[in-house]
């Protein structure tokens, strides 16, 4: 399998189970189940907490469709979003806690609510006409095919358990579908998400072309037919034998060809650095945690019986950190990518057009905020574009006269000039700032819904303004 996908879509997937909660695995097997956790709650409330992300998803929902057409919208998704998934997190951790043996069902519950949830949202924000269905159908298969293989071998040492002492049996086959599974990455991929070749003629030949001036190899071109819904994107699935590239159908129709061969160029960035050798070592360490995880209920149901519980528990722990360690780059080799995207094309400004687009699409804000853009895989839009017109030459933009945006219902504003912004507070106190000396500058949306603008300096100064909210 190699190097992990190029995507836009992040989900965290969380693996728990009753019996390692339970003191269970024990050299004397016949000595009576302890739990670690009573059970107290009826079902029927197990149920309603696993529903309540949904049900605040779709309260919230509503003040997202309402300001649809507000140039803010992203910022405002980006906050609702975030407090979806803060919510998610604690309610799994009630889960956890009230009901760990009732997790093998309540938390995909919580995940299949919060995706009936989104459906109908999803349609107003992106004008789908998929049905139902056809939506779940798609992000299920979505879900198995991006993250399927690292929930198996999380799993394997609970699995291989199970089975007493026919684990090593277990843990055998398991190992065997896992390595499987990671040699046959790329196809697997294509045949969940039903990705078909590209047809446009002229994308083919370009994309061929690119193809042998990065001297990769034999690289596919395929393409998502989404059926009725919306999802502009690409995905580059680093393999040591014919790696494929993949698109939407979106992406292809809403993009013109220059801007969606800048979008292939990048892809094919990424293959270009997941070279061979990176894919030997990449594949060392998968299967080096394919075989610790078969291994490790069977050693240590012979070895440290009584530590077999808190193993199970640490084994995911230890599967993330290894996952967080592959990505801990990504960051710069994005950035990276964006380069060679324009030394390859010779068209910089393309690349800038379609990732705009992409992120008009997705509703995604063009500037984040320092930390979350910190702990984010790919860069802001803002630094992606900063760094691509930094290293083609393309000289910035300038303001062809000063605007100033007064505060709603204070007496603050801030003035933009061509080098610098200037931050009115009041009428006798006034903040320069030049625009390099800037950390960031940006809407931030309040989870009560307020929209304030916000700028940090290299010195860590701040400073904030509330801005007039516009009318739905």
């Amino acid at each position: 399998m190699g190097a992990p996908p190029t995507s836009l879509i992040a989900i965290s997937t969380t693996t728990a189970t009753s019996d390692i909660a339970h003191g269970i695995y024990r050299s004397d097997r016949s000595a009576p189940k302890q739990k670690l956790v009573d059970q107290h709650l009826h079902p029927a409330f197990t149920v309603l907490i696993a529903l309540v992300p949904a049900a605040l998803g779709l309260w919230w929902g509503r003040d997202i469709v309402r300001h649809i057409n507000d140039p803010t919208l992203p910022e405002r998704l980006l906050a609702y979003r975030r407090r979806n998934g803060i919510v998610a997190g604690i309610t799994s951790g009630v889960l956890a806690f009230t009901a760990i043996d009732r997790l093998g069902w309540s938390l995909p519950l919580l995940l299949f609510a919060k995706m009936a949830a989104a459906y109908p949202i999803r349609k107003t924000l992106h004008t789908e006409t998929w049905s139902f269905g056809a939506y779940l159908s798609f992000f299920i298969r979505l879900l198995v095919a991006l993250f399927g293989f690292w929930v198996l071998v999380s799993v394997m040492p609970f699995l291989a358990g199970r089975a007493g002492a026919a684990d090593w049996i277990v843990a055998a086959l398991l190992a065997i579908a896992a390595v499987a599974w990671n040699r046959s990455y790329p196809s697997l991929v294509r045949t969940l998400l039903r990705a078909r070749p590209v047809q446009k003629p002229t994308l083919v030949s370009r994309f061929e072309n690119l193809v042998k001036e990065c001297g990769v190899g034999r690289v596919s071109l395929d393409q998502i037919d989404m059926r009725g819904g919306v999802l502009a994107n690409a995905v580059a699935l680093s393999s040591t034998n014919h790696p494929p590239v993949i698109i939407t159908d979106t992406l292809v129709t809403r993009l013109d060809d220059d801007e969606t061969i800048a979008i292939l160029a990048h892809e094919l960035a990424h293959i270009e650095h997941y070279n061979p050798r990176r894919l030997r070592t990449l594949n060392f360490i998968t299967y080096t945690l394919i075989a610790c995880g078969a291994v490790l209920a069977p050693l240590m149901r012979l070895a440290a019986p009584q530590a077999l519980t808190v193993a199970l528990l640490v084994w995911p722990v230890v599967l993330l950190v290894v996952m967080m360690f592959r990505v801990q780059h990504r960051q710069k080799h994005e950035t990276a990518s964006d380069l060679r995207a324009v030394a390859l094309t010779g068209d910089s400004e393309a690349l800038v057009r379609a990732l705009t687009k992409l992120h008009v699409f997705a509703r995604v804000p063009r500037r984040w905020e320092t930390e979350l853009e910190r702990r984010s895989t790919h860069p802001s839009l803002a630094r992606r574009i900063q760094a691509i017109r930094a290293a083609s030459g393309t000289k910035p933009a300038s303001l062809r006269e000063s605007a100033t945006f007064a505060a709603a219902g204070g007496a603050a504003a801030v003035t933009f000039h061509d080098d610098r912004l200037e931050w009115h507070e009041g009428s006798e106190t006034t903040h320069t700032i030049n625009y390099s000396q800037l950390m960031e500058l940006r809407l931030h949306a309040h989870a009560r819904g307020t929209l304030r603008l916000v700028a940090v300096d290299s010195q860590k100064r701040r400073w904030e303004m509330p801005i007039q909210r516009r009318s739905a």
